[in-house]
């Protein structure tokens, strides 16, 4: 019946709160959204087959005002149908109150907006482009989310693509969480700060649902032919989004109520989830200063500020102010408590764990003995905190090379954590990584395999393959099986350290071009096409990196060049070490070691090609810059004039050849 430039008009006006207000007043308490549009909206609108908005624009209502009930819309409302109209109301209602007393605000309500005659046959160039575009223009979302800690808006197709659809807009938007469900709120994060991130983790767009099959169908389509990334990209953009937005509007409830329990788990939230210890640390200061001045019930301490403050400040490096925080902490503990005291332990460990960051290791160790003893008398030997301090204890050990006295503290923590915890609990897993990098500092390969191997087998119970964290487990076990001439188990497990990094970095970050770099220097010589394959990998991140005229694609190529050398494809090799050569040459560093090594390289391919004249003249290229950097008598040199003599031998001189035998004898003998 209308034009997409018709819908695309009527898409950017909204309605009044007052308008909404007196429609309110018609219907029963509590009824859904979508009987309200049963009951009001289509009945009005089906002898005309228009929206209700273009009923108040005629003025062909009997519902009055006192200003205009339409206008440019200034605010798009994304809701659930399925939620009371008067939750709805009241969420606009306390959005509004916000706003100056002189300013209208006009509300995009798809119940009054959209035609809810024919709005399942709007076609799908409306949901690409027109619907978006509206959303885009209005430039302001307003979500209302209940119940806050399921909310069905993140259930529902429309609801999702709405968020989306802003957050692509680059539209400000802001959670609102209905006054009913405000107290319901803060008391949920206030007794565990973890609430504000869990209440947005299941978001599953594809598995969200629409009153009309139609609708969603249309939106799913939009979704997986206009996102790039499709469902995985939604998911991944509306919830970070609604963590911030979360955080946002709780911390407005907190700093309404000046509640400190509240404003301290938001300063948690901020420091563990959203890594803004800046932040974190300003809730932190407020808290002490609402204690100041009104020193109300609260469960948390002011010990207990300080000692989150303290964490934050650790976080950041800030290592003096946190030594700070972390001893106020435990002044105010030895000053309310008896030295039997958790809280007091704490402290200690803390405090240690910052002389150990300071390099004070002896001062850690100090402290970390005062936190054991209080743990043991408090808890036990056999305590998750006691496991804890062993474990501090064992990195202060092990940082000043007492790997005695480290294994010791690690083999106590791993007894306690698989007897507390579990033997596959994250924390068992850690203490078995501590003791195998010890091992390795002892230079006891084998043991040190042997408990990263724990390490990372308890790891695969609770990270997928590909979690970034295995990655470092990667690169700690193939160093040890590196030293222990294993290159087949290296090999794979270079392979496996690079795959992660590629998932996690993309193809163009520093650390996958060393991934590349040290699989190619594992492979030479053992598999020689898969060194290839890695150090072409190299060359083309390093291009993408620092361009095809930079000395790091200079190294690229030669490194390139010595695989396919070790590989006998040498045609290929000769023209990336002359490449390399050229690119050197280019930037002005030609006359160093690096050069020479370069310069012997290509003699060598020549060899291998069978032309010993190119071979002689690579060969002494490679002395004369050996000499021309003074590295007369570096071994290299001898290398170099052993070859040399080779290629006189071809060459049929040979004189020349046992001359040259001679040097590289008196090098080697010096």
């Amino acid at each position: 019946r209308h034009s997409l430039s018709d819908m695309a008009a009527s898409s950017l006006f909204g309605v009044t709160l007052e308008f909404m207000r007196e429609v309110l007043k018609r219907v029963p308490e509590n009824m859904p959204t979508a009987e309200v549009c049963q009951l009001i909206v289509v009945p009005a609108c089906a002898p005309t087959q228009c929206s209700y908005m273009a009923l108040l624009q005629e003025g062909r209502t009997d519902i009055s005002t006192t200003r205009p009930p339409v206008g440019r819309a200034t605010i798009f409302v994304s809701h659930a149908w399925s939620r009371p109209f008067s939750e709805l109301v009241s969420v606009i209602a306390q959005y509004q109150s916000k706003q100056p007393a002189e300013k209208v605000e006009y509300f995009w309500v798809d119940l009054f907006v959209n035609n809810q005659i024919t709005a399942t046959t709007l076609p799908y160039e409306w949901w690409q482009t027109t619907f978006r575009q509206s959303i885009r223009t209005i430039g302001h979302t307003l979500l209302v989310m209940s119940p806050w800690s399921d909310p069905l808006p993140l259930q529902r197709a429309w609801c999702l693509f709405e968020m989306y659809s802003a957050i692509t807009a680059g539209a400000t938007m802001e959670v609102g969480i209905p006054p009913s469900e405000r107290a319901g709120f803060a008391d949920a994060v206030k007794r565990d700060h973890e609430a504000l991130i869990v209440a947005q983790m299941g978001i599953n767009a594809e598995q969200a649902q629409a009153s009309s099959p139609g609708d969603r169908d249309r939106i799913f389509q939009v979704v997986r032919e206009r996102i790039e990334g499709g469902f995985p990209a939604l998911n991944s953009t509306v919830k970070t989004q609604l963590r911030t937005q979360y955080l946002q509007a709780c911390t407005q409830i907190a700093r309404d109520s000046r509640d400190p329990d509240l404003l301290v788990n938001i300063g948690l939230t901020l420091e563990r989830h959203f890594a803004d210890p800046p932040a974190a640390i300003k809730i932190y200061e407020d808290v002490l200063a609402i204690k100041q001045e009104t020193p109300q019930a609260s469960s948390v301490t002011e010990a207990t500020v300080h000692l989150y403050m303290g964490h934050a400040h650790n976080y950041l490096r800030n290592y003096d102010q946190a030594l700070e925080c972390y001893e106020k902490s435990l002044a105010l503990n030895l000053a309310a408590n008896t030295e039997n005291n958790s809280k007091i332990a704490a402290a200690y460990d803390c405090i240690g764990q910052i002389h150990f960051y300071k390099d004070d290791s002896a001062k850690a160790l100090e402290f970390y003995q005062k936190a054991l003893e209080l743990h043991m008398a408090k808890d036990g030997e056999n305590a998750a905190t006691t496991a804890t301090t062993y474990n501090n204890m064992g990195q202060a050990y092990r940082s000043i090379r007492d790997y005695d006295k480290a294994l010791e503290c690690f083999s106590k923590g791993v007894a306690i954590f698989s007897s507390v915890m579990g033997p596959t609990h994250p924390s068992t897993g850690v203490m078995h990584t501590s003791m195998g990098q010890v091992y390795a500092d002892k230079g006891d390969a084998a043991k040190a395999v042997e408990c990263l191997t724990k390490g990372l087998e308890i790891k695969r119970v609770t990270m997928s393959e590909s979690h970034p964290s295995m990655m470092t487990s990667y690169k700690n076990l193939t160093e040890q099986y590196e030293k222990m001439g294993d290159t087949t188990k290296a090999i794979e497990l270079r392979q496996k350290t690079l795959a992660i990094q590629i998932a996690t970095l993309g193809e163009d970050h520093p650390d996958v071009a060393t991934g590349y770099q040290k699989l190619g220097l594992v492979c030479l010589n053992r598999d020689n096409e898969l060194a290839v394959k890695a150090y072409e990998g190299y060359l083309a991140c390093k291009v993408k990196l620092d361009g095809e005229m930079s000395l790091e694609t200079a190294v690229a190529h030669a490194s390139l060049g010595a695989a396919h050398t070790y590989n006998e494809t040498l045609e290929k090799a000769l023209e990336h070490c002359l490449k390399s050569q050229s690119i050197r040459a280019a930037l002005g560093t030609a006359t160093s070691t690096e050069d020479a090594v370069i310069a012997h390289n290509i003699g060598l391919v020549y060899m291998g090609m069978n032309d010993d004249a190119k071979a002689y003249e690579a060969f002494e290229r490679s002395i004369a810059l050996y000499k021309a950097v003074g590295s007369e008598s570096d071994p290299s040199v001898a290398l170099t004039y052993r070859s040399m003599a080779k290629a006189c031998e071809g060459l049929g001189q040979a004189d020349k050849a046992a001359e040259y035998t001679a040097l590289a004898a008196r090098i080697a003998a010096e």
